[in-house]
């Protein structure tokens, strides 16, 4: 998964940097550390991600989602919404 996951990065890199590529200018990276990856492998990536998404000088929109967040990005800017739990899952449909 981890492969994947750098050539959509790389493709991301790609369309931002060079002007005749355009597409995609917007992606999202699910279940990054999906298949049991190390933590610090998925700490890792997520390091990396960051790291390549800081040289973008044109707009792009990257999402990546993980249940295992780099505890350097866990107080960021970077992080939006909060973080899910078996007891507070993404949809409660119990006060419905």
């Amino acid at each position: 998964m981890h492969e994947t996951h750098v050539f959509h990065l790389a493709l991301l890199t790609a369309s931002v940097k060079k002007s005749f590529m355009r597409v995609p200018r917007f992606m999202m990276l699910d279940g990054i550390d999906d298949g049991g990856m190390e933590h610090a492998r998925s700490h890792r990536l997520q390091e990396i991600i960051v790291d390549e998404c800081s040289t973008y000088d044109a707009d792009y929109q990257l999402i990546f989602a993980t249940s295992d967040i780099n505890p350097k990005f866990e107080a960021s800017e970077l992080v939006v919404g909060r973080f899910f739990t078996p007891e507070k899952r993404s949809l409660d449909v119990r006060d419905i």
